[in-house]
């Protein structure tokens, strides 16, 4: 089950993350930050995902969470729903 309370917190538009890896760098520090809000992986993986926002990795981010769930036509990929596959 997907952990509802792990949401973006609402940001600016100029907080978004430069670039995939300071996104996950910045998703990190804050999961440390705040361990009651972790969650699984998957839930991590999710908020990630909801904070990839520009044009330039929105696609990226659905594509990648199909493949987790395997809906929408995509398979499902064994091993994508893991934080340590995910950030690469």
């Amino acid at each position: 089950m997907v952990n509802d309370r792990l949401t973006p917190h609402s940001r600016s538009k100029t907080e978004k993350p430069q670039n995939v890896k300071l996104g996950l760098l910045q998703c990190e520090d804050y999961f440390k930050r705040n361990l009651n809000q972790r969650g699984s992986d998957q839930d991590q993986i999710k908020y990630a995902l909801g904070r990839m926002e520009r044009e330039d990795v929105s696609a990226f981010a659905f594509t990648y969470w199909n493949k987790i769930t395997g809906e929408l036509g995509h398979l499902k990929i064994e091993g994508y729903e893991f934080w340590e596959i995910f950030r690469g």
